[in-house]
């Protein structure tokens, strides 16, 4: 099982338009220093949102998951957006390595 959320260093930019609290899509400035595909995590003032994809010709967010570390919250035009590492990512992290060290247990011991 391979980590599933993507990531990108120094992936930031701000929201082109305002965005109310249940929008699944919306457009940022500047696209291009995000990961090439979903998921990522964002983070928009104190929420954070998971993206499902991106259209980088476009700048464009879509199937984003709204509130996935808390509430969704509307935003302003300028809103800095930006991927960073959180706590439910590394919640992820985690379970990840305590699957495979379950799995090698259990292949040492012959279960």
């Amino acid at each position: 099982m391979a980590p599933r959320l993507k990531a990108a260093n120094n992936a930031v930019t701000t929201l082109a338009e305002s965005i109310t609290a249940d929008q699944t899509s919306f457009q940022v400035e500047d696209a291009s220093p995000f990961p090439d595909g979903g998921p990522f995590r964002i983070t928009m003032d104190g929420e954070v949102a998971e993206v499902g994809a991106i259209d980088k010709a476009n700048n464009l967010f879509s199937e984003v998951i709204r509130g996935v570390e808390g509430t969704a919250a509307p935003h302003d035009a300028g809103t800095v957006v930006a991927n960073r590492f959180t706590a439910g990512a590394h919640a992820e992290l985690v379970d990840v390595r305590e699957a495979k060290r379950t799995r090698i247990f259990a292949s040492v011991l012959g279960l």
